[in-house]
């Protein structure tokens, strides 16, 4: 058990002494205020209640109570509060998210417009004209509607946003969550820094348990889905598009999709799960391959993109220490990888694309995991160079980008030739 050592040096006793003073001038006047309203007449008429109550008397909140002019101010205090936090809150927080998207246009001169008008103010007079032009005057709304948005409190909120790495909204939104539901299941729980929050976070994009999971299992667990993903739900969709068009590739994507969601081993439905299980694996049996094939060409592309931008690691992988995400892909590591470890999966085609992208980054994913509660023994995909950190989220992320550009290009070059619009010199 560590012992704190801590001294109290003179300026933390000076600093605790100030801290006291100012609670107890905050203090002293409502304790005053609370004995004085619960002190006799005479003893308010001597002047003798200072902190303390003298000749305990209730007469005062009696006859407040018993006046249905101040219950019903106190109604409307309460209400006003209430509903202004709300609104306000509201208000905030659908200003203060798409304002942190870069791809929203405009999102300058907003965030220009929005900043004036915490530094000037149109005035009373201006004010009360514009509220008796809206009818608001003697109405409830004229006290909500005014103080809805707070600009000081939308910028500490998208600041907020801001400080939550992007890569994981990205790998939510691979998996197909909306703006709103990113929104209301990452952005709102995290920006209070809850480890809790972020474990639900990812339990949107993943299929284990994550109550357990610490800050490295959260990155590990984003990294995983992000890799199997690639074949899943991009490249994989591509190939059935090029092979048979639209409707080929929505016919895989409600395979996978009822893969998914009952493609779990169960007791009561072993077969019905199995089924969708089985029928995934077919399907996904040649893509998965040509998508970890692609996945090796991206590493090799992004490790000489790394020579050229970043020095990289001592050990070959990772990423450098200014951050460059084109830094520290090893295309050794991810042949080696996934020639030894592209079948520790349960599923024939889930550790194609893991394999590759823990060799490039140097990364031990998979392992142990527990599922609805139940522990499975599985086998660790990848040998750990290095500790994983939240920024392999992002790089799983442009590896993921990288591999859908080569196989998007190769699917346009079949495509052409098939379709005679160009034939390649022999």
């Amino acid at each position: 058990m560590m012992e704190n050592t801590r001294k109290w040096s003179f300026g933390n006793i000076v600093l605790v002494i100030v801290c006291l003073l100012i609670c107890a001038i905050c203090l002293i006047p409502m304790l005053s205020l609370l004995a004085r309203s619960l002190s006799s007449s005479d003893a308010l008429v001597k002047h003798s209640v200072y902190l303390l109550p003298k000749g305990l008397n209730f007469q005062a909140y009696t006859l407040v109570l018993k006046d249905v002019k101040y219950i019903r101010s106190f109604f409307w205090t309460v209400f006003l509060t209430v509903a202004e936090t709300l609104i306000c809150l509201f208000m905030t927080t659908v200003c203060a998210y798409p304002l942190i998207f870069k791809e929203l246009k405009g999102r300058g001169i907003i965030n220009i417009i929005i900043t004036i008008t915490m530094f000037f103010n149109a005035g009373t007079i201006p004010n009360y004209l514009l509220m008796q032009r809206l009818h608001l005057l003697d109405n409830p709304l004229v006290l909500l509607l005014p103080g809805a948005l707070s600009v000081y409190n939308m910028i500490i909120m998208r600041s907020f946003f801001y400080g939550i790495p992007e890569s994981l909204r990205e790998s939510a939104q691979i998996d197909g969550a909306s703006y709103i539901k990113i929104l209301w299941s990452i952005y709102v729980p995290l920006s209070k820094g809850d480890v809790e929050g972020a474990r639900k976070a990812v339990s949107m994009i993943v299929g284990r348990d994550t109550q357990s999971l610490d800050d490295k299992g959260i990155t590990r667990a984003a990294v995983e889905t992000v890799a199997e993903n690639t074949n899943d739900g991009v490249i994989c969709p591509l190939f059935y598009q090029m092979l048979g068009g639209p409707v080929l590739s929505f016919i895989y994507k409600a395979v996978s999709t009822m893969d998914s969601m009952i493609g779990y081993k169960n007791e009561r439905y072993m077969y019905f799960g199995r089924f969708a299980a089985k029928t995934d694996d077919v399907f996904a049996y040649v893509p998965a391959r040509l998508s970890a094939a692609f996945m090796i060409a991206g590493t090799a592309a992004l490790e000489v993109l790394g020579r050229v931008f970043g020095a990289k690691n001592s050990d070959g992988c990772g990423a450098d220490k200014d951050g460059n995400t084109f830094t520290g892909y090893s295309t050794k590591g991810a042949i080696r990888i996934f020639i030894r470890d592209r079948y520790n999966h349960a599923s024939p085609n889930s550790a194609q694309c893991e394999s590759v992208c823990a060799g490039a980054l140097g990364l031990k994913l998979a392992g142990p995991a527990s599922y609805f509660g139940k522990i499975h023994d599985k086998q660790f995909i990848g040998d750990e160079t290095r500790i994983i950190e939240p920024d392999d989220i992002k790089r799983s992320i442009v590896l993921m980008n990288v591999t859908t550009l080569f196989s998007t290009i190769i699917y346009i070059v079949i495509i052409c030739i098939v379709k005679n619009v160009f034939v390649l010199p022999l």
